[in-house]
C-alpha cells in the first residue's frame, strides 16, 4: 500500500509527512495522527475516480493530481 514515506515539514505543520502510495495516490498527514487516519485510506481511495492527493493533516480531503501540480491548488476539494 505505501511505497515511500518522506518527512515534509512546513511552518504550519512541523510534523508533516508525505506518502507515495503504490496505487499512485499521494498522501499528506501529521505524524501524531497518521496511524489513526490511515485507517480511513481504503474507504477514501474507493471513492476516488482519478489518482489524487489526499490531505489528512486536518480532517481528510482530496483533489486530483494534475500534470503541473502548483503550490496553491484551485481545485474543489472533496471532504470525507
Amino acid at each position: 500500500m505505501i511505497n515511500t514515506i518522506s518527512f515534509s515539514p512546513t511552518k504550519s505543520n512541523p510534523d508533516r509527512i508525505f506518502l507515495q502510495m503504490t496505487d499512485g495516490n499521494k498522501v499528506y498527514a501529521s505524524i501524531s495522527s497518521f496511524g489513526d487516519k490511515m485507517d480511513y485510506y481504503p474507504s477514501i481511495n474507493s471513492k476516488l475516480k482519478v489518482k489524487s492527493i489526499i490531505n489528512m493533516e486536518v480532517g481528510a480531503y482530496s483533489y486530483p493530481i494534475t500534470k503541473k501540480q502548483s503550490g496553491t491548488n484551485t481545485n474543489v476539494a472533496q471532504g470525507y
